[in-house]
């Protein structure tokens, strides 16, 4: 991946700390291998890159043909790898989200909440989450 990078760099790289981005590899790690049951074409990129493809469109807000473009595979399938990678580490209860009504309970400015959108509020709160663990 990045072996040359000391941890402050794949912080400022990412966004996450190299133990947070290995607790989520390993969470993506055993989504597969449960899904495995039905036969599938083998992927064309890494779980490893993967999840960096999701980190750079999260961090960066790059467009889906800027990362296609990056890794090589469709504008599709970069949409639906990190669809897929979002909904699979959002699950899992070391990365959950609170729900609307815990967020509108908190001290925030409510109107923010009305005004943006929930795919929104995951990556905001996806970004403090992974930055903070």
């Amino acid at each position: 991946m990045y072996p040359l990078l000391d941890e402050e760099k794949f912080r400022r790289l990412t966004g996450v700390k190299q133990k947070t981005f290995d607790k989520m590899i390993g969470i993506l790690e055993q989504e597969v291998k449960d899904r495995k049951t039905k036969k599938r074409r083998k992927k064309k990129i890494s779980i490893e890159n993967m999840l960096l493809m999701t980190l750079e469109y999260i961090r960066e807000y790059r467009t889906y043909f800027h990362i296609s473009q990056s890794y090589s595979v469709s504008e599709s399938n970069a949409y639906k790898t990190v669809k897929w990678l979002e909904d699979t580490v959002i699950k899992h209860p070391d990365f959950e989200l609170p729900g609307r009504k815990a967020l509108l309970k908190s001290d925030t400015d409510k109107s923010f909440f009305y005004a943006t959108g929930n795919h929104f509020l995951k990556k905001l709160f996806l970004r403090v989450t992974w930055n903070t663990k």
